[in-house]
């Protein structure tokens, strides 16, 4: 801590400015996974250096307006899934550790569903089925129409079958 107050000056301040680089680094669009997940590490980073801090971090932890202004990073739907979240904590106003925490959460949420998503070669790619030479010639023809069952199945030399007495 005495390194971080040498080079940076007082604590409180490096808190403010902390705070500051988060709030001016871009906002999180919607389904950017990659973005959300390093703003998320941002705040968890933010929060984790508050702690150190002492009786000026926790008063910047309990600041309402960080969590405000940093909830209009994130697109319209996840600041409503927030605001859902701690409505189910009535008398509660959010901190910057419940931020962080469901932060957290919701990056293990989109962690495990990227876990879940087959990582093949051809995701996102349509597939065709092409059917070959059943009941057609070779040549085109604009009067096509679909081979029908009879011409599709094999016919059978009734010929060579033994009579029957």
């Amino acid at each position: 801590m005495s390194a971080l107050r040498e080079k940076y000056g007082q604590p409180h301040q490096l808190a403010l400015r902390r705070i500051a680089s988060v709030l001016d680094s871009p906002d999180v669009r919607r389904g950017d996974i990659p973005a959300f997940q390093r703003f998320a590490l941002q705040v968890q980073s933010l929060v984790g250096l508050l702690r150190t801090l002492g009786h000026d971090g926790e008063l910047e932890l309990s600041c309402g307006s960080h969590v405000a202004r940093l909830l209009n990073k994130l697109p319209p739907e996840q600041r409503a899934e927030f605001r859902r979240h701690m409505f189910r904590q009535p008398g509660s106003t959010p901190n910057l550790v419940d931020f962080s925490n469901w932060l957290r959460y919701e990056t293990s949420c989109h962690s495990y569903d990227a876990e879940l998503m087959p990582k093949s070669s051809y995701a996102g790619k349509r597939s065709v089925a092409i059917l070959h030479g059943v009941g057609t010639s070779s040549a085109p023809s604009s009067s096509w129409s679909p081979p029908t069952v009879e011409s599709a199945m094999p016919r059978r030399d009734l010929t060579m079958l033994p009579k029957v007495t």
